[in-house]
């Protein structure tokens, strides 16, 4: 009983905010031209890294569906370091992981998480583009991208399309597209994460994680545990959260929520696809160490000032209640109708 109790505050904790997450993922997607990135990212440059970094951290896009979008940049003549970044920045720092770590941890480990993650995806690419230049681009194809990239998006002409709608239409096009593609792609792993969370936070006594929970062996730790986990951004958090009930650092955590969801084996092996073997190698040794690096430099910053994490645990949303329950209830039914459309129905039986 004490699980479910556990599970349904952490739910209210977090869901509402991922759901302002999807809403605004919806806007940029309703807005934002669908070639845009693909257009500025061709050359191989230094300054491409950086424009990718910063056009990738508001586009609504979780750790599964940037990996179609990134082999679609890279086809349509993007360059490694570009591709390389985005692939760090666009999940890390979209709008859902964001709201969901002022959620459950804070505004100081938000802007801590988002800091962290453009230097990480920037200084990352730079590396990339020196270690493997040679001056080869792809030429762009027309093949279209697999798995859960959406479909329109891999369309040249998309937005030349998408100015001649209204602007309520596209709205609900990208709302539908938020909360049904994005949703989909992600909400398995968030609820996989909340349910972690609740587990850990009721059967394993707080503070058993203590005598690790600073230094570099700690964050090498954390490093180890995310690095076979397929996890997306948001469902990190949640995870993250447990982790400092159990006694480990702040940073330690903030080094959880950086590579777990940004050198997964899955992003590493499309890494090794798109662009070579020594490419995925530098791509895992750069975000570790740069992980590494700011879960320490957190935790001094912290101890230098005084900051306090004051991590919401208490099941005391910071919104108000009837509005938790109406957005948490939202996303579950999102959810959940995918499923229902599967069942098959009673009347198609006689």
């Amino acid at each position: 009983m004490e699980f479910f109790d556990n599970l349904f505050s952490i739910m209210l904790e977090a869901l509402p905010f991922l759901a302002f997450g999807f809403f605004m993922s919806g806007l940029l997607k309703s807005f934002v031209p669908s070639n845009f990135i693909a257009k500025h990212l061709g050359k191989e440059n230094w300054a491409s890294p950086i424009k990718a970094a910063f056009l990738g951290a508001p586009i609504p896009l979780c750790s599964c569906s940037v990996i179609p979008v990134a082999m679609e940049m890279r086809r349509s003549g993007a360059g490694k370091g570009s591709v390389s970044s985005f692939l760090i920045s666009a999940p890390e720092t979209g709008f859902d992981s964001l709201s969901i770590s002022y959620a459950m941890l804070g505004p100081l480990v938000m802007v801590g998480r988002l800091i962290s993650a453009l230097i990480t995806a920037i200084c990352t690419a730079w590396i990339i583009v020196f270690a493997t230049r040679d001056n080869v681009t792809p030429k762009p194809k027309t093949e279209k991208s697999p798995c859960c990239a959406s479909k329109k998006g891999a369309k040249g002409d998309d937005s030349k399309k998408s100015l001649k709608v209204g602007i309520l239409t596209r709205f609900v096009e990208g709302q539908k597209y938020s909360f049904t593609i994005i949703l989909n792609d992600s909400f398995k792993f968030v609820m996989i994460a909340l349910i972690i969370t609740a587990l850990i936070k009721t059967v394993i006594p707080q503070g058993i994680f203590t005598q690790y929970g600073d230094g570099f062996l700690a964050m090498l730790i954390m490093v180890v545990i995310g690095f076979p986990m397929y996890i997306c951004a948001s469902a990190s958090t949640p995870i993250a959260v447990s982790l400092l009930l159990l006694g480990v650092s702040p940073g330690a955590a903030l080094t959880f929520m950086l590579a777990g969801p940004a050198s997964n084996i899955a992003t590493v092996g499309v890494v090794s696809k798109i662009m070579g073997k020594k490419a995925s190698l530098i791509y895992v040794l750069s975000v570790c160490s740069f992980s590494i690096g700011a879960g320490m430099l957190f935790n001094k910053l912290i101890a230098i000032y005084g900051w306090e994490i004051n991590y919401n645990q208490s099941g005391q949303t910071i919104i108000p209640m009837p509005i938790a329950i109406l957005l948490t209830a939202l996303v579950l039914c999102c959810a959940l109708i995918p499923f229902i459309k599967k069942l098959p129905l009673r009347n198609n039986k006689n």
